[in-house]
């Protein structure tokens, strides 16, 4: 028979965020008729910059991302100059040069509109900040990772620490679970030979609730 929906998912921050992303850009299709527009541009290359233009007389909707793994530059091609907005963070982008090139992180996508628009209430996409506990200084090397990385961090007290990674949709594909770990300075190798080119969030959580979060970069 069907197995129960996972309710508990809703409390894991990263899977939350998967639905809130979701969520959001649902709301936004299914409000405005630009994304029925049959006027837009879909520029896939050359390069690892991606770019989708949609046109229409009441708002313009521009999506970029960066589909390398490293950090890279997209050369947007704004459909005109002055304030737009990205959607899921709130920001504004005064833009005086519509071919000024953009920065974006490994994986890193942005959705700006040239009319603001709200969230839907009670959905927060952003990424996951870090929580305030025992945990402090996490370093995460080398990255971009091959077979393995590294984890260095201090714990303030003895504590069991969690780490987790998830792949971009929120899915967990490793966990490992410690047990006491004394004060101090930390060290923990974590093998990812097996795991596919990517990226992916690297979680450390500790027993009294705290947790820090790293972005891995497999190659």
């Amino acid at each position: 028979s069907p197995k129960p929906v996972r309710w508990d998912f809703v409390n894991d921050p990263y899977r939350r965020r998967v639905l809130d992303v979701t969520t959001a850009l649902l709301q936004l299709r299914k409000s405005y008729d630009v994304f029925e527009t049959t006027d837009y541009q879909i520029n896939i290359g050359p390069g690892t910059g991606r770019t989708v233009r949609l046109n229409s007389p009441s708002m313009n909707v521009h999506v970029m991302a960066n589909v390398a793994l490293v950090t890279g530059s997209v050369t947007p091609n704004f459909q005109h100059t002055g304030t737009w907005y990205e959607y899921y963070t709130g920001t504004t982008l005064d833009v005086t040069n519509v071919n000024a090139p953009l920065d974006l992180g490994p994986g890193e996508y942005r959705l700006y509109t040239d009319q603001f628009v709200a969230l839907p209430p009670n959905v927060n996409p952003t990424p996951v900040r870090e929580i305030a506990g025992i945990l402090s200084g996490l370093e995460l090397y080398p990255n971009p990772a091959g077979n393995y990385f590294a984890l260095d961090f201090s714990l303030d007290e003895s504590a069991r620490v969690v780490v987790e990674t998830c792949d971009p949709t929120g899915r967990l594909i490793y966990r490992n679970e410690t047990g006491e770990l004394p004060s101090g300075p930390q060290h923990i190798e974590i093998p990812s030979g097996s795991w596919q080119q990517g990226v992916y969030f690297i979680r450390v959580r500790d027993d009294r609730g705290g947790q820090l979060t790293k972005r891995l970069v497999k190659y």
